[in-house]
């Protein structure tokens, strides 16, 4: 008797309580219940349903709190689609391109003719632009100490002023592979190449990674340093240098339809003898390995070729690119090419 009475002012005590009870105090309250034996056990799972939904409500207030702080920088897929315009001259509507489609061929949404996407998006444009700031920050090497476009740097770094341009030479936009630019400069000093300019973010000599590619061609070949490639290509041309862009675009012309083109195109008269003719110096401008060359420079360059692609990829290395491009270039312009072949005079077999 004295039990029951026990657990019925137990049981009146606790249903007092108001369901505006707080929740430290919901932590150290159970609720009473009988058994069949009438045994007193305790049931906490209400109050730990209302203790765990209370804190899920501040967390999350506290994540909304963080997004309002945070700056909205959300990319959608609308970013990234790249916008071209149709190869056809009749139809030559602006279109979007989706960034799967990205490096591929596809077909205009308007007229259906076949064309080939490039293989770039905004988001490496951004990347490409921020390492090429990186890049200018870092210009405090002796090799990069500022540009060096009217100077050439000799076999112990120590730079001296160049002449006007002459010959061939090869102009890497943002070429961000050493090995590559180590390749350039081999093919260069073999195909009689006379200067190498590099540009933006470009490396420079000396790196191991491109010694093991030139093998010390650096060492025969002029080269020179400088930031802004555009303000390259605009002082080149100020200086009467040919400028051959090799990029695939609407405009471009495959380049072995175009070496007669090209050499009659180049031809300056001498002063001195009307019937006697001599080419302009040439450059030949590679963009870098994903984007290419941006409009900006192409509309600058004076002919725009590109080599043709018959399998299922759009590009070649920038290596083997140069490589043919070099041969092409200097048998077709025999009379300007440099010959570094060691200097060695050729020698009669009867003189021995």
């Amino acid at each position: 008797m004295y039990t029951r009475t026990l657990i019925s002012s137990i049981s009146k005590r606790y249903t007092s309580c108001t369901t505006t009870t707080t929740s430290s105090f919901l932590n150290r309250v159970i609720i009473p219940t009988y058994t069949s034996n009438h045994y007193c056990t305790f049931q906490p799972q209400q109050q730990n349903l209302i203790y765990q939904q209370q804190q899920l409500e501040v967390k999350q207030q506290q994540i909304q709190q963080q997004q309002q702080q945070q700056p909205t920088t959300t990319t959608t897929t609308i970013e990234d689609e790249l916008i071209t315009q149709c190869i056809d001259v009749k139809c030559a509507i602006h279109f979007k391109v989706p960034s799967k489609l990205s490096g591929k061929e596809g077909h205009c949404p308007q007229c259906g003719s076949k064309q080939p996407f490039k293989k770039h998006t905004s988001n490496y444009r951004r990347l490409l632009a921020k390492k090429h700031k990186e890049y200018s920050e870092q210009l405090v090497e002796i090799t990069k100490t500022s540009n060096t476009l009217d100077l050439v740097f000799s076999n112990n770094l120590s730079y001296y002023p160049l002449d006007e341009p002459y010959g061939l030479g090869v102009l890497l936009v943002d070429c961000r592979s050493l090995a590559n630019i180590g390749s350039v400069f081999r093919t260069s000093d073999g195909a009689g190449f006379n200067h190498v300019y590099l540009c933006g973010i470009t490396g420079t000599p000396p790196r191991n990674e491109i010694l093991k590619t030139s093998l010390g061609a650096e060492e025969f070949v002029n080269w020179s340093y400088c930031h802004e490639s555009l303000h390259c290509i605009k002082e080149l041309k100020r200086k009467g240098v040919k400028i051959i862009a090799i990029e695939q675009s609407d405009k471009s012309i495959p380049l072995l339809e175009s070496l007669d083109y090209l050499y009659e195109n180049t031809k300056i008269n001498n002063n001195q003898s009307e019937q006697q003719q001599q080419h302009s110096p040439i450059c030949v401008v590679f963009g870098n390995e994903i984007v290419g060359l941006s409009e900006e420079i192409i509309k600058e360059c004076d002919f725009i070729c590109d080599l043709p692609m018959k399998g299922q990829k759009r590009s070649l290395n920038i290596s083997v690119a140069f490589g043919i491009t070099s041969y092409v270039l200097s048998e077709k312009f025999k009379n300007i090419i440099v010959d570094n072949h060691l200097g060695i005079e050729k020698i009669n077999p009867k003189d021995f």
